[in-house]
Parts: C-alpha cells; sequence; structure tokens
C-alpha cells in the first residue's frame, strides 16, 4: 500500500463493488451467506466460514462483522478432502494476482498461514 500511495508510476490494483439489491445497500450473499461482487478472497471464493463484514442495518456502529466457521461435515461435503480444498485454494490465490488484487508475496503469506493450517 505505501507504493500505490507514494510511487505515483505504480499502478493499485482494480477496485470492485459488492452487490446490492437494486439501489438499496442489502448486499447479495451467495449459498454460503458470503457477499457477492467486491474484491474475491480465498475465505469467500473457497470458503471455510460464512462471514459478514459490513455493518447491517440496524446493528450499532461499532459492529464490525462476524465469522461463523462450518463444521467438518459441510467442509467434507463441499472440497471432499483437505487436499482438493487446498488445490482450489491455490487457484483462487492466483486468481487473486491474476487480477491484481493480491501480490505474491501476500499470497505466499495466505497459502502458509491459512491454507496450509487446514484440516478436517
Amino acid at each position: 500500500m505505501e507504493k500505490w500511495t507514494k510511487d505515483p508510476l505504480f499502478i493499485p490494483p482494480p477496485s470492485a463493488i459488492l452487490k446490492t439489491v437494486g439501489d438499496s445497500d442489502e448486499i447479495v450473499r451467495d449459498l454460503h451467506g458470503n457477499a457477492l461482487g467486491g474484491v474475491r478472497t480465498i475465505h469467500t471464493d473457497v470458503p471455510l466460514a460464512r462471514l459478514v463484514a459490513a455493518t447491517p442495518k440496524g446493528r450499532p456502529n461499532w459492529y464490525w462483522g462476524s465469522e461463523w466457521p462450518f463444521h467438518a461435515k459441510k467442509l467434507k461435503d463441499l472440497y471432499f478432502s483437505t487436499a482438493i480444498y487446498r488445490q482450489r485454494a491455490g487457484q483462487a490465490l492466483r486468481e487473486c494476482i491474476d487480477a491484481g488484487f493480491l501480490l505474491d508475496a501476500d499470497a505466499e503469506t495466505l497459502r502458509r498461514e491459512t491454507v496450509e493450517k487446514v484440516s478436517f
């Protein structure tokens, strides 16, 4: 991020907008309850949990979101094995890099600190 703010020749990654219902601020969600649109990551494209990062209407302004991890049965239903999950997560990381949303070094950190620690 420092390069994006200090180096005028460095091109920042593209932005992406969350999908909403019509003109409202109600976010459209996938079958897991995760937001559609926006910047996609392994956490949304190869989910291990339901993530809510936006403050829903009627919640206090200090509400920053939550995460509901999937049970092992759901993970097995989705991915069949840890190996298949890791393969799909690797593909999702590559797509994030190719789209300009993730740097190689950050993808490696995500792989090492998230993907490689998953087991079910």
